[in-house]
């Protein structure tokens, strides 16, 4: 009787666990296909959730690059404390005191920079504004240079250029349309200013909130591993916690070293562009250094419009500006940027363009930055998923090894090679 009963919990137990695993299955593929078709929704509401946590993703953000200083400060401040044995000072008053030190030196380091680079950005800009007639003038005389060719076509697309432009011209002087725009500019004008000023409060709380975090971040941690054996066994709490481990190395390496990177491009940049007695040092430096964060297409992004304000001073100077911009990124590419991030991604160059699109697509500049490391993660976690699955198979996990694999015996698993020469069948088989 107890025998027939073990069978039937054994075959329960089996076919209620076949049920369940369908289950899941057929529940995912619904969650798949409803996010497929209601894509736009979801990201709507992901920008909408990110721009009402603002403040506390800004927290997170400057916590998350100040924490290798402040743990670097703590303990040499715990070092320090047991040298002089100043047993009155606790571990957790000495983290207090680190975060302090971190928070001041780092808006010492962000008014310092702010005073040095911000009046000479100014005074570019105001440069610029000034030169602007000059450079229409400019514009206006090639114009007219080009219009008394005897080109006809030349002379007829310009004419029609100029009687376009007239034309809307005319509409916009209009009273409902100057009325319109001006309505339209003062109300643009009152958004961004409100919007400048909810940016400088929520950074104000986000500083608030990365030293809460700094401070308590072992509480964050422990509460963190708590949950996570709470709720899933031992073995995928451990994996949950190497995928965590392995992500925060991809990230921290990638965005500190892109930080650094770009520092460096912007500081050469500035050097160069001073030796070369170029205009619009500051401004240049600061756009070519700020957009090098971005990976690939930073470069072209910050060059492009650099290279058309140079031209507008001199065509000569723009040109070798050109030269110069093209050498500094390849030394960037090659020797500055491998040097510093290493292989922290794991991206072949394809996966970095196409994590880059993605992410601009659905996230915009922020998308840009950040999509690389995300990508990283994903990428990492499906290439350790797949060799697992390899290994289980008893399979080879390099993908070298399949390049030129005709089939796998199913019997043995004996990968037979397609049809080769005779020089590379050996060395197939040397591998």
């Amino acid at each position: 009787m107890m025998e027939e009963y073990r069978k039937k919990r054994e075959e329960w137990k089996k076919y209620s666990g076949k049920a369940l695993l369908i289950f899941f299955i057929v529940a995912a593929g619904i969650l798949f296909s409803f996010a497929l078709t209601n894509l736009g929704r979801i990201v709507a509401f992901g920008k909408e959730m990110l721009n009402v946590l603002q403040a506390v993703l800004i927290g997170i953000v400057i916590a998350y690059l100040l924490n290798p200083i402040a743990n670097f400060i703590e303990q040499k401040g715990i070092t320090l404390a047991d040298k002089k044995k100043w047993k009155k000072l606790s571990n957790n008053q000495i983290r207090m005191i680190s975060v302090a030190i971190t928070e001041m030196l780092a808006i010492m380091v962000v008014f310092t920079l702010a005073s040095i680079v911000l009046p000479q950005l100014l005074n570019s800009l105001s440069v610029f504004m000034r030169s602007l007639p000059g450079y229409v003038k400019q514009m206006i005389d090639l114009l007219e240079k080009i219009s008394s060719d005897d080109d006809s076509q030349w002379v007829a697309f310009l004419e029609s250029l100029l009687n376009d432009g007239s034309q809307k011209i005319l509409d916009w002087i209009n009273s409902a349309g100057i009325l319109k725009n001006l309505e339209s500019v003062l109300s643009y004008f009152a958004t961004s200013v409100i919007g400048i000023a909810k940016i400088l409060l929520n950074i104000i709380i986000g500083v608030i909130i990365s030293i809460y975090l700094l401070v308590s971040k072992q509480k964050f941690v422990g509460q963190g591993k708590k949950v996570l054996y709470a709720v899933f066994n031992s073995r995928l709490a451990n994996n949950i916690l190497d995928v965590a481990r392995k992500s925060h190395m991809i990230f921290s390496g990638f965005i500190s070293g892109k930080i650094i990177d770009s520092l460096i491009i912007g500081v050469i940049c500035f050097i160069g562009m001073t030796v070369m007695k170029m205009p619009y040092i500051p401004l240049v430096s600061v756009l070519i250094g700020v957009t090098n964060v971005i990976p690939f297409f930073g470069p072209y992004l910050g060059a492009i419009p650099s290279i058309l304000l140079i031209l507008l001073v001199s065509p000569g100077k723009g040109i070798m500006f050109l030269i110069f911009i093209v050498v500094l990124q390849q030394v960037d590419g090659n020797v500055i940027g491998p040097k510093i991030l290493g292989s922290s991604t794991g991206l072949s160059a394809f996966w970095v363009i196409f994590a880059i699109l993605i992410g601009s697509g659905l996230f915009g500049i922020m998308g840009m930055i950040t999509g690389v490391p995300v990508f990283a993660v994903i990428y990492y976690l499906l290439k350790t998923w797949i060799e697992y699955l390899l290994k289980k198979r008893q399979l080879p996990v390099e993908s070298k090894q399949y390049e030129q694999v005709d089939h796998i015996e199913e019997t043995d698993r004996t990968m037979v090679y397609q049809k080769t020469l005779p020089k590379e069948k050996k060395r197939l088989h040397k591998e």
